[in-house]
């Protein structure tokens, strides 16, 4: 497991997450190895993206007084604290940083758009960061835990309302998987098919989004 800090943040990265990241990266249907490059940059570009997001998230906590960590795993990232405890309001704030963040960097790599073509690896690099985390952030704020969505529609329903929100992620999980297999995103089909089932249980506290210690 790959351990580091930044800007006073404890990262952790589990060898899990460089896989995910593979078969994200396109890794599984690379042809020839000339396909390499492209698959690294998007590798690369994965992580630095999911990093600025949950670097949001971390952020926020901090502001509130709390001590945020960081940890990739096969889902993703988590953004983890210890250090005391936050009001719904402030949480609902915290985990909106994370989404935040991201639609932040999208605008970074649009900007990078006039330099598309100085490197044959430029146009991997910038669309990739503009698809991917706008792609992303659109699902993560769906109304389905444990995503940000889900715990910002959770907040704001508040803890008596907790199955509320939980069949509420469940329906919408649901939903979900149909244009996702109509339009072969099977990762993404299992991925809710997962999170249908585990909102209907009422088991959402598995890793994703912030974690609350």
């Amino acid at each position: 497991m790959l351990r580091f800090t930044l800007f006073g943040f404890p990262v952790m990265v589990h060898w899990l997450f460089w896989l995910i990241a593979f078969l994200l990266g396109g890794g599984l249907f690379m042809q020839s190895a000339r396909e390499w490059p492209d698959v690294f940059v998007r590798m690369v570009v994965i992580f630095f993206s999911i990093l600025v997001h949950e670097l949001g998230h971390a952020a926020a906590a901090r502001l509130f007084g709390l001590r945020p960590g960081i940890a990739f795993h096969g889902l993703g990232g988590l953004t983890y604290f210890s250090g005391g405890s936050l009001e719904r309001w402030q949480h609902f704030l915290v985990v909106a940083a994370g989404p935040l963040s991201s639609l932040a960097l999208a605008g970074c790599f649009v900007i990078l758009l006039p330099l598309e073509n100085i490197s044959p690896l430029m146009p991997t690099l910038i669309w990739t960061g503009v698809i991917l985390n706008v792609a992303w952030t659109i699902i993560n704020c769906l109304p389905v835990l444990p995503m940000d969505g889900g715990q910002m529609l959770r907040d704001i329903l508040g803890p008596k309302h907790e199955r509320t929100a939980c069949t509420i992620g469940a329906v919408v999980a649901a939903l979900v998987i149909i244009p996702a297999v109509l339009f072969k995103f099977y990762i993404l089909a299992v991925l809710m098919g997962f999170l249908a089932y585990s909102n209907f249980k009422g088991s959402t506290s598995m890793q994703g989004g912030v974690l609350k210690q």
